[in-house]
């Protein structure tokens, strides 16, 4: 099993890795002014990262991922109820 202290280290790199990319695409578009530069793909390493805690926390019945709806759709804890990875490992314990 994923300790708490493990879980929370890889959602807190995945959140790091996601600013740290936001951040790059936002100063290549301020350095060129201009539009269009997307994030590095790194979909396949954040994808299998993803694939291992859901080893520990699957998707449920209907395919929901509570894993990916707090990076993605909540983006870490900015949108919704659940604002800290420690919050989503407590809501995954139920």
């Amino acid at each position: 099993m994923i300790s708490k202290e493990q879980f929370i280290e890889v959602i807190e790199n995945l959140h790091q890795q996601y600013l740290e990319d936001k951040k790059h695409v936002d100063d290549l578009t301020s350095l060129y002014g201009t539009y269009g530069f997307s994030m590095y793909d790194n979909s396949r390493l954040i994808n299998s990262v993803l694939l291992m805690l859901q080893i520990w926390f699957p998707r449920n019945e209907e395919g929901f991922c509570a894993i990916e709806h707090y990076c993605w759709e909540c983006e870490f804890g900015k949108i919704g109820d659940c604002k800290t990875s420690n919050e989503l490992w407590e809501i995954l314990q139920k």
